[in-house]
């Protein structure tokens, strides 16, 4: 799962919040992400920057577990493979992070 899918997936199961107005780095982001107390959120107007803010990706275990497609009671097993068995990268001639939005 691409992390576009997977921000798709976290706000049609309502696990997202999403953010539309004008927030600071300064001060403003760091509350709201702390007031969510560990609930992901997607700051889309960030003041002084072109690019939205994504965090609490990790912000606990069963979302980590639904990002690599297992649960959390298999997520340190599914983790442990990894480490064991790395995939290597997928090389792609033009990739989504590099289109302009």
């Amino acid at each position: 799962m691409n992390l576009r899918s997977f921000l798709s997936k976290l706000e049609k199961d309502g696990k997202l919040v999403r953010i539309k107005k004008s927030v600071s780095v300064k001060y403003e982001i760091a509350n709201v992400i702390y007031s969510l107390n560990e609930q992901p959120v997607f700051f889309e107007n960030v003041t002084g920057y072109s690019f939205p803010v994504f965090a609490g990706i990790t912000s606990n275990r069963d979302i980590i577990a639904e990002g690599l497609g297992t649960t959390k009671d298999k997520l340190l097993f599914k983790l442990v493979d990894a480490l064991h068995s790395p995939k290597s990268p997928e090389i792609v001639d033009k990739a989504p992070c590099q289109e302009v939005v």
